[in-house]
């Protein structure tokens, strides 16, 4: 409600499922979001909707309420992973995620959303929830209807982080 008052257009809440690690299969996990889509990136609103099952989030939310997660687009989450990991970079490799969301102007309709993440590891980059995300079915998430926000809002282009180190942080 607070997002919407501030102008965003959300979409339907969405639970999530995913591989608890790497490899794992798809199972339901106890998150879900609500999305503010753009013409270019997306403000993700995550929350716990179950805590007594496994949520990648759960952690976070416990740490403090806020921003806690950073993603950027990759056509190739398999490329990026082989690029990464080439140069020494602590990543985890892809892990696959989905989760049905309503589509049409109506939302009267569900189809799936799958992302394939990638996380950084946490114990080096504790800033923040760090990740690089292939998204699998981008149709079904930037739908026209959801682009115009009463606020104007139609691009994602800066994110800062507060941290008390900044060089060691960079």
């Amino acid at each position: 409600a607070a997002y919407e008052r501030l102008g965003f257009k959300l979409t339907p809440r969405s639970i999530h499922r995913g591989s608890p690690t790497p490899g794992a299969p798809v199972v339901p996990f106890g998150s879900g979001n609500h999305c503010a889509m753009f013409h270019e990136g997306y403000l993700e609103i995550v929350g716990l909707t179950d805590p007594a099952i496994f949520s990648n989030i759960k952690a976070l939310v416990a740490r403090y309420e806020g921003a806690h997660i950073v993603a950027f687009g990759v056509a190739s989450a398999d490329a990026a992973y082989r690029e990464l990991a080439g140069r020494g970079i602590p990543i985890e490799p892809a892990r696959q995620l989905e989760r049905d969301a309503a589509y049409g102007p109506q939302g009267n309709e569900l189809k799936r959303a799958a992302f394939r993440n990638m996380y950084f590891d946490q114990a080096v980059y504790p800033e923040a929830r760090l990740l690089y995300i292939e998204h699998l079915t981008r149709d079904v998430l930037w739908q026209p209807h959801l682009l115009d926000h009463p606020n104007g809002v139609v691009a994602l282009r800066d994110v800062f982080l507060c941290v008390p180190d900044a060089r060691a942080a960079a």
